[in-house]
């Protein structure tokens, strides 16, 4: 028997350790529970629900609805055990914000050569 036609150590090992290193992992993986995935996703349906709702105004800048999202994400937050990194220890960051927009008489629309 020629030794030429068997794999070396050299080539043998490495592709035998990558099969190994691949295999493993996937064993290890646990399915994810069914019940929990339900539970996530009515929870986020409950925080989108609840973002969404009229009475929040439209989360407008400065309005009572927007300190309402607000403080609801902070409340979460606060739940999750999240850390604030924001003003003063908070979760809320202070940033200026230009409200509105006045048009002016050289403005204008035009969608390809019409104007609109």
């Amino acid at each position: 028997m020629s030794h030429d036609r068997l794999p070396s150590f050299r080539t043998l090992f490495p592709a035998l350790t990558l099969a190994l290193a691949c295999a493993a992992p996937a064993a290890a993986q646990d399915c994810p529970d069914p019940a929990t995935l339900t539970a996530d996703a009515e929870g986020a349906r409950a925080h989108v629900r609840y973002l969404a709702d009229d009475r929040l105004e439209g989360r407008a800048v400065g309005s009572d609805g927007a300190r309402c999202a607000s403080d609801y994400l902070a409340a979460r937050f606060r739940a999750l055990g999240l850390e604030p990194a924001g003003t003063e220890g908070t979760y809320f960051q202070r940033f200026p914000i230009r409200k509105g927009a006045e048009l002016g008489p050289e403005n204008a629309l035009t969608i390809g050569e019409r104007d609109l």
